[in-house]
Order: structure tokens, then sequence, then C-alpha cells
């Protein structure tokens, strides 16, 4: 690792305005900065942005509730007077520790009507198909 840096993360990253509220996952992320999330003895690195860890004033840690395919994909979304930041960080399975207190959050990721529209589409399916090959000799 580079002299004095903590820990690093290849990211995704992105500056909200304040009373802007996008989806933790989501298509709006394929706008988002790539880069190195790190964090340094006293601020958090990305690109251009240093954020000094007393500004935080709110930390979240955002991770999938329903999707195995993401896999250790999460969001940390930090929350300064100035702005709001949030990175899309592949931590893996392991628990990190931050250098500021970090509100775990588990969201789901498809919303619910979506879900229950897959699952009656998929049964629907099924149930033709069966039907088909009953009455048609497939």
């Amino acid at each position: 690792m580079t002299a004095g840096v903590d820990r690093q993360y290849a990211a995704a990253g992105r500056q909200i305005a304040r009373g802007e509220s996008l989806p933790p996952f989501g298509i709006e992320w394929r706008r988002a900065r790539r880069g190195t999330l790190r964090f340094m003895p006293h601020t958090l690195h990305f690109e251009e942005w240093e954020i000094p860890y007393e500004s935080v004033r709110r930390a979240e840690l955002i991770s999938p509730a329903d999707n195995p395919f993401l896999g250790g994909m999460s969001v940390l979304r930090l929350s300064t007077d100035d702005a709001l930041y949030e990175f899309s960080i592949r931590l893996g399975f392991a628990r990190p520790e931050f250098p500021f207190i970090v509100e775990r959050i588990r969201e789901p990721v498809v919303q619910r009507g979506i879900k229950i529209a897959i699952y009656v589409t998929i049964f629907a399916l099924i149930f033709g198909l069966l039907l088909w090959r009953r009455f048609l000799g497939w």
C-alpha cells in the first residue's frame, strides 16, 4: 500500500446535492466517478475529494438484503455539513472497521411489487408449460 494509507478500495463515487435522493443500488451508478477510495490517517480521499473524518456527521453502510449476486457490494454513504457522498465498494464478506461510527443498513435491491410480478410471471410460464404438455402431448 501507499505510505500513510490505512486501507484502500476500488470504488465508484458520487456527490449528491442536499435534498436529492437516489437509490443506493441501481442504474444511476453508471455516471458515477471511478477511482480509489483511500482511508488516510485523518481523511478519506477519493479522486480530488478530501473528507476529514471529524466532518462526517452521519455514516451509513448499506448492503443488499435480497440479492446474493451482488456478493459483498455495499454503499458507504457519508453526510457532512457541505454535501452527501456515496461510495460503491466491494467489501467482500469481511466486517471492515471505519474511523467513524457507521450505521449498518440492509436494504432490498428489488421493489416488492416487482418481485411479486416476477414470481407471478414465472408461475404462469410453468403452469402454461404443464398445460401445454398435458393437453397437446408435447
